[in-house]
């Protein structure tokens, strides 16, 4: 708009490539992660939204990692006391290594992870690569995920019953839990290669 000539190029910041993770038993069904738990990550989203998934599936869980402050984290568990929630919903502190973080979420069936204000969050593409099937929200960034094909789910920002219905989509189909595991790991290991950005980057600016 300021600058009709100006030249657009695409860049992503490095990716934390999860390295040497092993395969485990599922523990649970949901992981909502993030360095910090807020409400801006979308946490409360995601409570909400389990909360309707559990209408229909009352043994559903979500496990949340990450550093939540002992405030919020004292709101959080009345809001999930409140709804009836605390047989469902179980939290786990900040892990100093991320790769240890990176192993602990394998234990999960899929990634809740409702962001509201990043372009793509590091931790979308981070469950992509873990191959765990993402439910995410619409941001300025999320739907380029979808530019060849449906790897990620994606709902409106702060539409709850749609992020519960696509949740219970990932509950009742196996099958397309199976296919956007796949083509999202692939997609992520395309798009997010690291050393294919810096190399692209170094381009874009001796252009």
């Amino acid at each position: 708009r300021n600058n009709p000539d100006a030249i657009i190029f695409k860049n992503f910041f490095p990716i934390q490539y999860p390295k040497k993770v092993k395969e485990v038993e599922k523990e649970f069904d949901f992981v909502y992660f993030a360095q910090e738990v807020s409400q801006k990550k979308g946490i409360e989203d995601a409570i909400d939204a389990l909360a309707i998934v559990k209408k229909e599936k009352p043994d559903v869980t979500l496990k949340v990692v990450g550093y939540c402050p002992p405030n919020y984290n004292f709101f959080l568990n009345e809001k999930i006391d409140n709804l009836g929630l605390t047989e469902n919903i179980s939290f786990h502190d900040y892990f100093p290594l991320h790769s240890d973080m990176h192993q602990y979420i394998k234990k999960a069936k899929f990634a809740l992870l409702p962001v509201k204000l990043d372009v793509i969050p590091g931790t979308v593409v981070e469950a992509m690569l873990l191959e765990l099937p993402v439910l995410t929200y619409k941001t300025t960034g999320t739907p380029y995920l979808n530019k060849d094909g449906e790897t990620v789910l994606i709902s409106e920002i702060g539409n709850i019953e749609e992020l519960a219905a696509n949740m219970l989509r990932l509950l009742n189909c196996p099958e397309l839990a199976e296919q956007l595991k796949k083509k999202a790991k692939a997609f992520a290991e395309k798009e997010f290669d690291n050393a294919a950005n810096a190399k692209r980057l170094l381009a874009d600016y001796k252009a």
